[in-house]
């Protein structure tokens, strides 16, 4: 069994019981994820079932939104209320003061994740570390931002706000950093990812609905579709005769193909289908003659 599910994570559970509840559903033992979502947070975790997880990385690098709340008045250690706290303060910025500032965080800039968080450091994860009170120091990254909106104010001290980023974008330390910058201090107090590439939150399924579409074969209904998930990489199509020799691991000619996508890019990976039916990934080589091939990096179908 080959699919991606679009998953509405709850809050409270972690990304890897999540993958544990599908495996246990569908009985396969190669389910994966597309990215780690904090555990007290909620929305879209796309699950890769099978063969499908051979291309977990190439959702990893799709832009993803969020709507959170911000919580002014008390900084913690793992920049949501789950931690400690490490500051306070009495000052609530107004809606202008957050509107004022808020342009500085746009385009690229540089973060510092949360202690607690998914990041390596040499070879164990921050948050591993962190809960066995060992003291590191978290490099900063680079993350891109593209839009942040502040939408409501639900209380003197907290504010909802939507998120455009990059991946590797944590809206803790987002939230932390406009609390500092404004002189306050701030935390984050509820997180939905609402967006992962081409997976939106109002077409995901609860892990009760994938056991219900499960044990009644919907499985239109259970998988997406995987070229529209992966419709951010150029697409080219082949007879069944070349697709075969694909899938053998051999080069195929760009002249042999049925359809190329235009604008051309040597450096781009490329999704190769067969009456729409995804084959493999490749990559554009030269062969023993020069000649322009595909050769195949990520084989799907079998």
């Amino acid at each position: 069994m080959n699919g991606i599910i679009n998953l509405l994570k709850p809050p409270m559970m972690t990304s890897g019981t999540a993958v544990a509840a599908v495996k246990r559903i569908t009985g396969s033992q190669h389910v994966g994820h597309t990215g780690t979502l904090d555990p007290n947070a909620a929305g879209v975790l796309p699950i890769v079932v099978g063969r499908y997880t051979k291309l977990a990385e190439y959702f990893l690098a799709e832009e993803k939104e969020y709507t959170g709340e911000i919580l002014f008045g008390i900084e913690t250690d793992s920049c949501d209320t789950e931690g400690n706290v490490v500051n306070t303060s009495d000052v609530y910025p107004t809606n202008d003061d957050i509107l004022s500032v808020l342009p500085e965080f746009l385009g690229e800039i540089t973060q510092v994740p949360p202690t607690y968080s998914a990041i390596k450091i040499n070879g164990k994860k921050a948050y591993e570390l962190a809960r066995e009170s060992v003291q590191v120091e978290i490099p900063s990254r680079n993350v891109f931002i593209e839009s942040i909106t502040l939408l409501a104010r639900t209380a003197p001290n907290r504010v909802t706000v939507h998120v455009k980023c990059s991946k590797g974008t944590y809206i803790r330390s987002l939230a932390r950093d406009i609390g500092r910058r404004l002189g306050s201090c701030a935390c984050l107090s509820m997180l939905v990812r609402t967006k992962c590439g081409d997976f939106d939150i109002d077409n995901s399924i609860t892990i009760e609905q994938v056991e219900e579409l499960f044990k009644s074969q919907r499985f239109d209904e259970l998988f997406c579709d995987v070229n529209k998930a992966l419709g951010h990489i150029k697409c080219a199509e082949y007879s069944t005769e070349w697709a075969k020799k694909l899938i053998f691991g051999n080069y195929v000619p760009l002249s042999k193909a049925a359809k190329l996508p235009d604008n051309i890019n040597k450096e781009d990976t490329y999704r190769i289908t067969v009456d729409g039916e995804l084959i493999c990934l490749a990559k554009i080589i030269k062969d023993e003659r020069s000649n322009d091939v595909f050769q195949p990096t990520k084989v799907i179908a079998q």
